[in-house]
């Protein structure tokens, strides 16, 4: 069993895995819960450029002009899943 070299990088390890595991799986499945299993997977879509733009200003990462352009397409595909006229469910 490999143990971590110190207690400061065990504590950065659990965080990682709280911040980039725990977390937004909890979060997922409240929001499905909460808005519905189709738009809930519809925001999640938009999580990487989230953790792009949190790259770029928490840790001053530089955005590719492809990372951008990747990042546009993203939310314009949102944006029009967004905007088309949904059909009406089954009456409750």
């Amino acid at each position: 069993v490999m143990l971590p070299p110190s207690d400061a990088a065990g504590l950065a390890i659990l965080g990682v895995l709280v911040v980039a595991a725990v977390i937004p799986i909890v979060t997922l499945f409240a929001s499905m819960r909460r808005i519905g299993a189709a738009d809930a997977s519809l925001v999640s879509t938009v999580e990487p450029l989230v953790t792009i733009a949190l790259s770029a200003l928490l840790l001053g990462e530089r955005l590719s002009p492809l990372q951008l352009a990747g990042g546009s397409l993203i939310l314009a595909a949102v944006l029009a899943l967004n905007l088309k006229p949904r059909a009406p469910g089954p009456l409750a």
